[in-house]
């Protein structure tokens, strides 16, 4: 069973990642839209 485990926190952590990398791409596009607006 080893084998599954490894597997579901390869697929975890996957998912953590592209949370984390379209939260920063919305924080990134929000501060673009601030910076042109000022």
């Amino acid at each position: 069973m080893p084998g599954s485990q490894t597997d579901l926190h390869r697929k975890i952590s996957k998912e953590m990642i592209g949370t984390i990398v379209r939260s920063h791409a919305v924080i990134l596009l929000l501060s673009l839209d601030y910076n042109l607006c000022s």
